[in-house]
């Protein structure tokens, strides 16, 4: 069997909150395995944040979560996830204007 290589699937800088961003849909027609996840916080203030599964029913399950992430810090949680089509991973953040750079990785699957 041939091994499942990693590929990004979003790296990239974002503004949080309040809310929810969207940083990654899975395609139709594709199962997404996500298998790893970094949070640099550029913003020069403590950052609260989850990383959220959200199915296409609406349902959402948290894969990450810190509520005082320092100024400048950089965090790499333990995250595995299978997206079904149409199904998102988004960060959220209740602060308003605080920015970050992430980037998630991982494997789509098709056939």
């Amino acid at each position: 069997m041939a091994a499942v290589r990693s590929a990004p699937l979003f790296v990239g800088s974002i503004t949080l909150g309040p809310g929810e961003q969207t940083i990654y849909t899975s395609p139709p027609d594709v199962i997404t395995l996500v298998k790893s996840f970094y949070l640099y916080n550029s913003s020069g203030e403590v950052l609260a944040w989850n990383l959220q599964h959200v199915a296409l029913s609406g349902s959402r399950a948290i894969l990450a979560i810190d509520s005082a992430l320092a100024a400048a810090a950089f965090v790499t949680p333990e995250v595995w996830a299978v997206l079904d089509p149409a199904d998102e991973l988004q960060v959220y953040s209740d602060q308003a204007g605080t920015s970050a750079v992430v980037g998630c990785y991982g494997a789509q699957l098709t056939g």
